[in-house]
């Protein structure tokens, strides 16, 4: 097995575009799962972030409804190797024309789920902390996935540790729809 390298970008024009492959995946998994919520997470979400131009999109939805949304998603995504599934969490992969897309399907109000909003909030507002984040990208430019992945997951526990946690009964309400 290869460790590809990591090239990363601050382009306008691969956000931009992902920003569309998010609404087109966006309204195929509400087609799919009405009842979940549906964000856009990850760098290309959170303006003036470098990425690799792949797209992160974060699927909601309440426990009651995890297996059977899974099931739903089984049979329309690929499972992603990267990371097992849970009990609350399983990753797919999607393609949006030639974009990269990774779908990662939560409990609302689970770790991961607080995990990947919590980040999000963080880097929309605190430059220092989305400085921080793109120093790390830059360092890691041209390197191991491998070596990224580890680095990125040490400087997001940082981060998230050093910010407020998220309100329960906030994190664990649902919208359903669509939210860039």
């Amino acid at each position: 097995m290869t460790d590809d390298l990591t090239v990363f970008a601050l382009c306008e024009v691969a956000t931009a575009r992902a920003q569309l492959a998010f609404a087109t995946l966006a309204a195929d998994l509400i087609a799919l799962l009405p009842h979940a919520e549906v964000e856009h997470v990850g760098a290309t979400a959170v303006p003036g972030c470098l990425s690799k131009g792949d797209l992160d999109v974060l699927v909601r939805v309440a426990r009651p409804q995890f297996d059977a949304s899974a099931s739903v998603l089984d049979g329309a995504l690929r499972r992603s190797k990267r990371n097992a599934s849970t009990a609350e969490y399983s990753e797919y992969d999607a393609a949006i024309a030639d974009i990269a897309a990774s779908v990662q399907l939560v409990v609302a109000g689970s770790e991961l789920d607080d995990r990947f909003r919590r980040l999000k909030a963080i880097l929309l507002a605190d430059p220092v902390a989305l400085a921080g984040y793109n120093e790390l990208k830059m360092r890691c430019d041209g390197g191991s996935v491998s070596a990224y992945r580890q680095a990125k997951a040490a400087l997001i526990d940082a981060l998230l540790a050093t910010a407020a946690p998220c309100d329960v009964t906030r994190c664990q309400t649902l919208k359903p729809g669509i939210y860039e």
